[in-house]
């Protein structure tokens, strides 16, 4: 599948670019999650645009997402 990076190539001209953008399009919980990485200046700082993604991905993915489904389902009532 390719990106928004993979088929705008030109507009990005490095992968700071690249982490720029991506962190500028982000808001509210998932900005705030990001920003201590982000603008950190040491090790821990973000390398690459999939660092960023990967730290969303584990902060919004719903791990028990089948498990939470059957949960509310068995909970309906009429």
């Amino acid at each position: 599948m390719d990106t928004k990076f993979d088929i705008n190539e030109d507009h990005f001209k490095d992968e700071r670019a690249r982490m720029g953008y991506l962190f500028s399009r982000t808001t509210g919980k998932a900005q705030k999650h990001l920003q201590p990485r982000y603008k950190s200046k040491d090790a821990f700082e973000y390398k690459t645009t999939k660092e960023i993604i990967d730290t969303l991905r584990q902060v919004f993915n719903d791990r028990n997402k089948l498990i939470n489904a059957q949960l509310a389902f068995s909970n309906l009532s009429i």
